[in-house]
Protein backbone atom coordinates (compact mmCIF):
# COMPACT_ATOMS: atom_id res chain seq x y z
CA UNK A 1 0.00 0.00 0.00
CA UNK A 2 1.05 3.46 -1.31
CA UNK A 3 2.18 5.81 1.92
CA UNK A 4 0.72 10.19 1.19
CA UNK A 5 3.89 11.71 0.21
CA UNK A 6 4.97 13.96 3.69
CA UNK A 7 4.91 17.37 3.91
CA UNK A 8 8.42 18.09 4.51
CA UNK A 9 7.57 21.12 6.38
CA UNK A 10 5.68 19.54 8.44
CA UNK A 11 8.24 18.94 11.38
CA UNK A 12 9.16 21.90 11.54
CA UNK A 13 5.75 23.51 12.12
CA UNK A 14 5.34 20.94 14.68
CA UNK A 15 7.88 22.18 16.20
CA UNK A 16 7.29 25.49 16.59
CA UNK A 17 3.63 24.65 17.93
CA UNK A 18 5.36 22.90 21.00
CA UNK A 19 7.80 25.53 21.67
CA UNK A 20 4.60 28.27 21.53
CA UNK A 21 2.44 26.06 23.76
CA UNK A 22 6.04 25.49 26.28
CA UNK A 23 6.45 29.38 26.00
CA UNK A 24 2.63 29.71 26.96
CA UNK A 25 3.17 27.78 29.90
CA UNK A 26 6.12 29.54 31.28
CA UNK A 27 4.74 33.09 31.28
CA UNK A 28 4.06 35.01 34.33
CA UNK A 29 0.90 36.64 33.74
CA UNK A 30 1.42 40.61 34.86
CA UNK A 31 0.77 41.74 38.20
CA UNK A 32 -2.89 43.25 39.30
CA UNK A 33 -2.54 46.96 38.52
CA UNK A 34 -2.19 48.82 41.92
CA UNK A 35 -4.50 51.88 43.07
CA UNK A 36 -3.15 55.22 41.54
CA UNK A 37 -2.45 57.36 44.62
CA UNK A 38 -2.90 61.27 44.22
CA UNK A 39 0.21 62.55 45.90
CA UNK A 40 -0.80 65.80 47.83
CA UNK A 41 -0.01 69.07 46.89
CA UNK A 42 3.02 70.68 49.04
CA UNK A 43 0.77 72.94 50.07
CA UNK A 44 -1.58 70.37 51.78
CA UNK A 45 1.64 68.81 53.49
CA UNK A 46 3.04 72.18 54.82
CA UNK A 47 -0.05 73.56 56.13
CA UNK A 48 -1.27 76.88 55.50
CA UNK A 49 -0.79 78.18 59.46
CA UNK A 50 -2.50 80.03 61.85
CA UNK A 51 -3.01 84.24 60.79
CA UNK A 52 -2.26 86.29 63.01
CA UNK A 53 -5.24 88.42 65.13
CA UNK A 54 -6.28 91.33 63.78
CA UNK A 55 -5.45 94.39 65.65
CA UNK A 56 -7.22 97.29 67.21
CA UNK A 57 -6.43 100.51 67.98
CA UNK A 58 -8.71 103.06 70.29
CA UNK A 59 -7.92 106.64 68.92
CA UNK A 60 -9.64 109.12 71.84
CA UNK A 61 -10.58 112.32 70.09
CA UNK A 62 -10.64 114.06 73.51
CA UNK A 63 -7.48 116.47 74.33
CA UNK A 64 -4.60 114.69 76.40
CA UNK A 65 -4.38 116.69 79.25
CA UNK A 66 -8.61 116.16 79.95
CA UNK A 67 -9.21 114.62 83.56
CA UNK A 68 -9.72 111.40 84.18
CA UNK A 69 -13.90 110.78 84.86
CA UNK A 70 -13.63 106.51 85.34
CA UNK A 71 -14.59 105.18 88.44
CA UNK A 72 -13.70 101.56 89.53
CA UNK A 73 -15.79 100.31 92.18
CA UNK A 74 -14.45 96.68 94.66
CA UNK A 75 -14.72 96.06 98.09
CA UNK A 76 -12.60 93.24 100.47
CA UNK A 77 -16.46 92.67 102.56
CA UNK A 78 -17.84 89.90 103.11
CA UNK A 79 -20.58 90.04 101.20
CA UNK A 80 -18.91 90.41 98.10
CA UNK A 81 -15.84 87.96 98.49
CA UNK A 82 -13.50 90.32 96.83
CA UNK A 83 -15.34 91.66 94.45
CA UNK A 84 -14.33 94.30 91.55
CA UNK A 85 -16.77 96.04 88.94
CA UNK A 86 -15.24 98.55 85.91
CA UNK A 87 -17.81 100.24 84.01
CA UNK A 88 -16.28 99.24 80.28
CA UNK A 89 -15.33 103.14 79.34
CA UNK A 90 -12.48 105.26 78.78
CA UNK A 91 -10.53 107.04 81.31
CA UNK A 92 -12.01 110.12 79.59
CA UNK A 93 -14.75 111.01 78.28
CA UNK A 94 -16.12 107.78 75.62
CA UNK A 95 -17.83 108.34 72.93
CA UNK A 96 -21.25 107.06 70.73
CA UNK A 97 -22.68 107.31 67.54
CA UNK A 98 -26.25 106.42 68.86
CA UNK A 99 -29.06 107.78 70.89
CA UNK A 100 -29.37 104.68 72.78
CA UNK A 101 -26.32 102.75 72.89
CA UNK A 102 -25.81 99.16 74.91
CA UNK A 103 -23.73 99.68 78.28
CA UNK A 104 -21.14 97.52 78.97
CA UNK A 105 -19.52 96.61 82.29
CA UNK A 106 -17.56 93.92 83.97
CA UNK A 107 -17.87 92.07 87.55
CA UNK A 108 -14.87 89.83 88.62
CA UNK A 109 -17.12 87.37 90.85
CA UNK A 110 -20.85 86.52 90.26
CA UNK A 111 -23.42 88.92 91.30
CA UNK A 112 -26.20 87.93 93.81
CA UNK A 113 -27.25 91.00 95.31
CA UNK A 114 -29.36 94.07 93.51
CA UNK A 115 -27.59 96.15 90.68
CA UNK A 116 -28.79 99.40 90.09
CA UNK A 117 -27.83 101.62 86.34
CA UNK A 118 -28.59 105.16 86.63
CA UNK A 119 -28.02 107.74 83.95
CA UNK A 120 -27.26 111.64 84.94
CA UNK A 121 -26.46 114.22 83.10
CA UNK A 122 -23.31 115.98 84.00
CA UNK A 123 -24.13 119.68 83.98
CA UNK A 124 -25.16 121.76 87.41
CA UNK A 125 -28.58 120.28 87.47
CA UNK A 126 -27.15 116.67 87.83
CA UNK A 127 -30.28 115.25 86.50
CA UNK A 128 -30.65 111.74 86.85
CA UNK A 129 -32.71 110.66 83.53
CA UNK A 130 -32.72 106.53 84.47
CA UNK A 131 -32.08 104.70 87.16
CA UNK A 132 -33.47 100.64 87.05
CA UNK A 133 -32.62 97.69 88.64
CA UNK A 134 -31.05 94.72 87.05
CA UNK A 135 -32.70 90.99 87.09
CA UNK A 136 -30.09 88.71 89.21
CA UNK A 137 -28.56 86.89 90.17
CA UNK A 138 -25.78 87.28 87.34
CA UNK A 139 -22.78 85.44 86.04
CA UNK A 140 -19.06 87.11 86.77
CA UNK A 141 -17.88 88.56 83.21
CA UNK A 142 -18.82 91.13 80.46
CA UNK A 143 -22.73 92.00 81.01
CA UNK A 144 -24.54 94.37 78.96
CA UNK A 145 -27.17 97.19 79.04
CA UNK A 146 -29.50 98.60 76.27
CA UNK A 147 -30.66 102.18 76.71
CA UNK A 148 -32.61 101.04 73.59
CA UNK A 149 -35.00 98.93 76.48
CA UNK A 150 -35.66 102.25 78.09
CA UNK A 151 -37.00 105.29 77.37
CA UNK A 152 -33.80 106.82 77.89
CA UNK A 153 -32.00 109.07 75.26
CA UNK A 154 -28.88 110.91 75.08
CA UNK A 155 -28.53 113.84 73.62
CA UNK A 156 -25.82 115.29 71.37
CA UNK A 157 -23.02 116.86 72.65
CA UNK A 158 -24.28 116.32 76.36
CA UNK A 159 -22.12 114.60 78.84
CA UNK A 160 -23.51 111.96 80.92
CA UNK A 161 -22.21 110.30 83.90
CA UNK A 162 -23.51 106.31 83.84
CA UNK A 163 -23.02 104.23 87.18
CA UNK A 164 -23.30 100.50 88.33
CA UNK A 165 -23.89 99.88 91.89
CA UNK A 166 -24.36 96.78 93.51
CA UNK A 167 -26.42 97.30 96.33
CA UNK A 168 -25.18 95.38 100.02
CA UNK A 169 -26.65 97.23 101.76
CA UNK A 170 -29.75 99.67 101.73
CA UNK A 171 -29.31 101.19 104.86
CA UNK A 172 -25.34 101.71 104.17
CA UNK A 173 -24.72 103.05 100.68
CA UNK A 174 -21.05 103.24 101.45
CA UNK A 175 -20.93 99.87 101.83
CA UNK A 176 -21.94 99.54 98.02
CA UNK A 177 -19.82 98.52 95.32
CA UNK A 178 -20.01 101.61 92.78
CA UNK A 179 -18.74 102.34 88.96
CA UNK A 180 -19.19 104.93 86.82
CA UNK A 181 -17.62 106.29 83.57
CA UNK A 182 -18.87 109.22 81.35
CA UNK A 183 -20.74 109.18 77.76
CA UNK A 184 -20.99 111.66 74.95
CA UNK A 185 -23.33 111.41 71.95
CA UNK A 186 -21.83 113.44 68.67
CA UNK A 187 -23.18 113.28 65.17
CA UNK A 188 -20.69 112.18 63.21
CA UNK A 189 -16.66 110.68 63.13
CA UNK A 190 -13.89 110.67 60.81
CA UNK A 191 -14.17 108.20 58.16
CA UNK A 192 -18.16 107.48 59.23
CA UNK A 193 -19.07 106.53 55.39
CA UNK A 194 -16.18 103.36 55.96
CA UNK A 195 -17.49 102.52 59.44
CA UNK A 196 -21.64 102.30 58.68
CA UNK A 197 -20.78 100.39 55.34
CA UNK A 198 -21.76 96.94 54.89
CA UNK A 199 -21.84 96.43 58.87
CA UNK A 200 -20.19 98.10 61.79
CA UNK A 201 -16.87 97.62 62.31
CA UNK A 202 -14.88 97.54 66.18
CA UNK A 203 -11.41 98.45 64.62
CA UNK A 204 -13.43 101.50 62.61
CA UNK A 205 -15.09 102.37 65.55
CA UNK A 206 -12.04 102.44 67.96
CA UNK A 207 -9.86 103.80 65.49
CA UNK A 208 -12.18 107.02 64.69
CA UNK A 209 -12.52 106.79 68.58
CA UNK A 210 -15.96 105.73 69.13
CA UNK A 211 -15.14 103.88 71.84
CA UNK A 212 -19.05 102.95 72.94
CA UNK A 213 -19.41 102.17 69.47
CA UNK A 214 -16.54 99.29 68.98
CA UNK A 215 -16.78 97.38 72.49
CA UNK A 216 -20.73 96.87 71.46
CA UNK A 217 -20.35 95.70 67.74
CA UNK A 218 -17.23 93.60 69.30
CA UNK A 219 -19.46 91.82 71.79
CA UNK A 220 -22.00 91.65 69.26
CA UNK A 221 -19.15 89.33 66.82
CA UNK A 222 -18.69 87.64 70.15
CA UNK A 223 -22.29 86.38 71.00
CA UNK A 224 -22.73 85.26 67.52
CA UNK A 225 -19.23 83.20 67.74
CA UNK A 226 -18.90 82.85 71.51
CA UNK A 227 -16.34 80.06 70.33
CA UNK A 228 -14.05 82.44 67.97
CA UNK A 229 -11.04 82.80 70.83
CA UNK A 230 -9.70 85.61 68.51
CA UNK A 231 -12.60 88.12 69.01
CA UNK A 232 -12.16 87.63 72.96
CA UNK A 233 -8.42 88.63 72.56
CA UNK A 234 -9.31 91.78 70.15
CA UNK A 235 -11.32 92.56 73.12
CA UNK A 236 -8.89 92.03 75.57
CA UNK A 237 -6.56 93.85 73.83
CA UNK A 238 -9.03 97.06 73.22
CA UNK A 239 -9.66 96.84 77.28
CA UNK A 240 -6.10 96.99 78.11
CA UNK A 241 -5.31 100.15 75.93
CA UNK A 242 -7.54 101.98 78.23
CA UNK A 243 -6.48 100.38 81.90
CA UNK A 244 -9.39 98.10 81.94
CA UNK A 245 -6.66 95.29 82.93
CA UNK A 246 -8.58 92.63 85.36
CA UNK A 247 -11.80 92.63 82.64
CA UNK A 248 -8.88 92.04 79.86
CA UNK A 249 -7.27 89.05 81.58
CA UNK A 250 -10.93 87.77 82.54
CA UNK A 251 -11.71 87.66 78.59
CA UNK A 252 -7.92 86.29 78.07
CA UNK A 253 -8.58 83.29 80.53
CA UNK A 254 -11.94 82.08 79.99
CA UNK A 255 -13.13 80.54 76.79
CA UNK A 256 -16.84 81.82 77.03
CA UNK A 257 -17.75 85.52 77.07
Amino acid sequence: MERPAQDPAAPLQARRRLWLGLLAMCVVPPAAAQPKQDTPPASAKAGSGNESPRTIRYVPRHDRGAPESRVSGGTRGQEAGQMRIDVLAPRQVGLTLQPQPTLYWFSSRPVTAQVEITLVIDDATNRTILKTPLPGPLQAGIHGFPLAATRARLTREVDYQWTVTIVLSPQAPSRNIVASGMIRQVGSAPGESTITANRPDAAAYALAGIWYDAVDALCRDIALAPGDRQLRLQRAFLLDQVGLHEAAAFDRQNPQP
